[in-house]
């Protein structure tokens, strides 16, 4: 039986998470009203985007955009926006960005308290990236508003500790 998307499942995911205790930090730009498709700018320049908006422009056919997990590799491999690619929030690089500086970007992580998607925003705005937004609901506000998720599993390069030779 597959429960994927039910509303069990959701339930179940928003419970994990807000048990996780994944705050990463110093406060992260506010969050545009729930419904809301219009980007608001923090105190730094970056954009932000809600939920709904993401939602609406990934669900678009061709859709142009690049979405990007700052979260930890486990959190990312257990719930993530469909299509997005997990990136070191402090590891941001042109290797791992779209090779348009051009084309829309968008980062989250774990909530609103959660600064790893703003930090990761403002490397890709330095590296030249002209359309840079961050959910800052981060993957907490998706589950909760009930939209899809994907999973990865974790391979053996995510279990082994960085300092490990």
């Amino acid at each position: 039986m597959d429960l994927r998307g039910s509303p069990l499942a959701r339930t179940s995911v928003a419970l994990a998470l807000a048990l996780a205790g994944v705050g990463c930090g110093a406060s992260a730009p506010s969050t545009p009203r729930a419904g809301s498709t219009t980007p608001s700018v923090d105190a730094r320049g970056i954009a932000t985007i809600s939920v709904a908006a993401l939602a609406e422009r990934l669900a678009a056919p061709a859709h142009r955009l690049a979405v990007y997990d700052a979260n930890p590799r486990g959190i990312y491999a257990e719930h993530h926006v469909p299509s997005a690619i997990w990136v070191d929030y402090d590891g941001v690089s042109r290797e791992v960005l779209p090779a348009d500086p051009g084309t829309p970007l968008v980062f989250y992580c774990y909530n609103e308290q959660c600064s790893a998607a703003a930090t990761a925003a403002e490397s890709a705005v330095a590296l030249g990236y002209s359309d840079v937004s961050v959910m800052s609901a981060g993957i907490l506000g998706w589950v909760r508003a009930g939209e899809p998720i994907e999973t990865a599993p974790l391979t053996e390069a995510d279990l082994t500790p960085p300092d490990a030779d």
